[in-house]
């Protein structure tokens, strides 16, 4: 038997066990099993990561939050640098997936909208993920391990967006770029902090005004 469906399957309480008549009978139904341990683990380092930080947290902390062994989760990761490098680049991955989303390497006006909408709409929908995530950000031990995977996604949207600013003859596109960004993370970071009071649409609409 594969180790890692061993883990899969008996690595949890022994009331919680399935039984051989509820172990996965399809490959589909093993993914599955799969990628809910994986965001298990990554779900359960984020929120150690951001409550005591990243060199406060071992992978036995994970381990028992999560409820389950050491060794499942070094069938996922290779360790705490592999885990933290995989939650970062997702949740990069996330706000920059409705950036160009026609691949063409060219931000219409239509566009630009577009992502401002659905960026915020993303941090509206998940705030509890995202507020973690913007407190693991500004940790400057993830940033020192992260900062070579994060340029890979960075560095195109910063390209993209300074083009955008030089086609409307912007005479500073690269620090409108900047700027975009803050006022972007800023808005991101108000609302997270009080999503309650926050003026989101309004505020929202403002930033697309004032930089489309």
């Amino acid at each position: 038997m594969d180790i890692l469906y061993h883990y899969i399957i008996f690595d949890q309480p022994f009331s919680q066990k399935n039984n051989i008549y509820n172990m996965p009978k399809t490959p589909e139904q093993f993914q599955t099993i799969r990628e809910e341990k994986k965001r298990l683990i990554q779900e359960t380092a984020m929120e150690l990561f951001a409550e005591r930080g990243y060199a406060n947290t071992s992978i036995n902390m994970i381990a028992r939050k999560a409820g389950i062994s050491k060794g499942l989760i070094y069938n996922y990761f290779s360790g705490k640098e592999e885990l933290v490098k995989d939650i970062m680049i997702s949740g990069l991955k996330q706000m920059t997936d409705f950036f160009d989303p026609d691949g063409d390497g060219v931000l219409t006006e239509e566009e630009f909208e577009y992502y401002v909408e659905q960026s915020y709409s993303m941090i509206k929908n998940n705030t509890a993920f995202w507020k973690l995530y913007f407190n693991l950000i500004t940790q400057y031990t993830v940033m020192d391990i992260v900062r070579n995977e994060a340029l890979k996604f960075i560095q195109p949207f910063l390209r993209i967006m300074a083009d955008y600013y030089k086609r409307k003859n912007e005479p500073h596109p690269e620090e409108k770029t900047r700027f975009f960004i803050a006022a972007l993370d800023g808005v991101a970071l108000n609302y997270i902090a009080d999503p309650e009071n926050f003026p989101l649409s309004r505020v929202k609409q403002m930033i697309i005004e004032q930089f489309k």
